[in-house]
Order: structure tokens, then sequence, then C-alpha cells
């Protein structure tokens, strides 16, 4: 179709020239005296002329009109896209390639900035035993709904992204590690105050609880350091009794 564009301007740009020198030529002969039979084959010429400018240039912007609007669709689908690309399809949620290249560059911006950089890792409670008991499908439905529970905590630049399997992640920037603590025990309470039923049924699925690691970036740590002892915070969540928030610094505690 560009193609086609190209040599459309190609054509237009010979039939100008072709139509400016026509009118040079009446021009000239104008210029040189004419009997009135002459004037008349001229000005015919002339009008021919323009009537044939006047209909390549309609088919020029009907050819132009449609290509601008396959550009346009084409733009939007190549945003779609990249959308699609940086989105996790089960959840919405960024995915982990996404949120692979959002904590590198929030690491390096926390190197320079020092305005506070925290990661919570969140995880389902028991998902497997969610899955042997009601099925895959059920068990993408509680993806889904702890998803929907960590996308709307994620405020301003937050990035929320899905980690893999039923983990996730919340990316918070220029947040200090108390107040992350509290965003991650704000998450525990909307999961397990939810009541979930079974869409077909109606049947109950019980109280379903996420267990979540809180870790801020300490100087010059590197992204993978950052990310293992938010892990760690984690698991440290789980083996203390799920549904709950720990942080590096309650690990430090505990361990002391």
């Amino acid at each position: 179709e560009l193609a086609e564009v190209v040599s459309s301007l190609r054509d237009a740009g010979a039939q100008a020239g072709g139509y400016a020198s026509e009118l040079q030529t009446a021009t000239a002969s104008l210029d040189g005296g004419l009997d009135p039979s002459d004037f008349r084959a001229i000005v015919a010429r002339l009008a021919a002329t323009t009537r044939q400018m006047v209909a390549h240039n309609r088919q020029l912007e009907q050819r132009m009109e449609a290509s601008s609007r396959q550009v346009e669709a084409l733009q939007e689908t190549l945003q779609q896209v990249r959308v699609e690309a940086r989105t996790d399809g089960l959840t919405g949620l960024a995915n982990r390639k996404s949120f692979d290249r959002e904590i590198e560059r929030r690491v390096n911006e926390e190197t320079n900035l020092k305005s506070g950089l925290c990661l919570l890792m969140c995880d389902i409670d028991h998902f497997k035993k969610v899955n042997d008991t009601w099925g895959h499908a059920i068990g993408d439905q509680i993806i889904r709904f702890v998803a929907s529970v960590l996308k709307h905590h994620a405020k301003g630049e937050f990035l929320a992204a899905r980690y893999g399997g039923e983990e996730f992640a919340l990316v918070i920037p220029a947040t200090e590690l108390a107040a992350a603590r509290q965003l991650g025990a704000s998450i525990c309470h909307a999961v397990s105050a939810k009541k979930l039923m079974r869409k077909s049924t109606g049947e109950s699925l019980g109280i379903v609880t996420v267990s979540v690691g809180v870790a801020q970036h300490r100087e010059r740590e590197s992204v993978r350091a950052l990310i293992e002892r938010a892990d760690k915070c984690l698991y440290h969540a789980k083996r203390t009794g799920r549904n709950r928030v720990v942080t590096d610094a309650d690990a430090l505690s505990a361990a002391a």
C-alpha cells in the first residue's frame, strides 16, 4: 500500500509538471497573438487538461485517505502488540519480562536518588491444595482474584507483576519499609476478607490467604540480591504461619 501511495505521488508530480508545461505553452501562444479559432482551441485544451488534473487529484486524495486509515490501524495494532508483550495473559498484570526491566530500572535509579525502594513478594498459600481440590480452572480464578487485589494496591508508579505461577511482585519506589509493610498487610487483609464462590454452582471455595515478604533496597545492592532478600522474607512468612507479612527488618529481629 505504501508503494502504491509513492507511485501515486510520483504520478501526481508528473501530472502537475505536464499541466505546468501546458500552461506555459498556452501563455506563449497567447503572447504571440491568435485568431479566434486558435484561441478557442487553446482554451478547450486547457479546460480538458484541468478536468484531468481535478479527477486525478480526487483519486489521489481518496488513496491518501485510505492509506492514512490503514496506517492508523497499523499503529493501533502495533501498540496492542507492545501491550500484550508486556502483560501476563491470565491476570492482566505486568509479566515477568516487564518486572525484570522495571526492577532493574528502579534499582539503577535508586543508586542516584536514594528515595527509598521496596520490593514486595506475594504468594498464594496452599495453592497446590486448591488445584488438587477444585481443579486448575478454579485455581486460575483465584490467581486472577489475587492479581486484582494487587492491581488495586498498585498506586501511582507502583508496578504489580505476576512473577510466576501463584507468586506476584510489587515494585514500590519512593517508599520506606514501614509504609511498604503496611501495604502488604492491607493486601493480606483484602485477600482473606473475600468469600470466594464457585461461579457455576455458588459453592463456597473457603478462605484464600497470601503470604508477603518485603525488602528495602540497600546501598549498592544488586537486583538479584534484593529479590533474594524479599523472597527469603516471603518464605519466612510461610514458615511462621502464613497469611502474614514479614520484612527484612522482621527477619533480622527474629535472627537476633
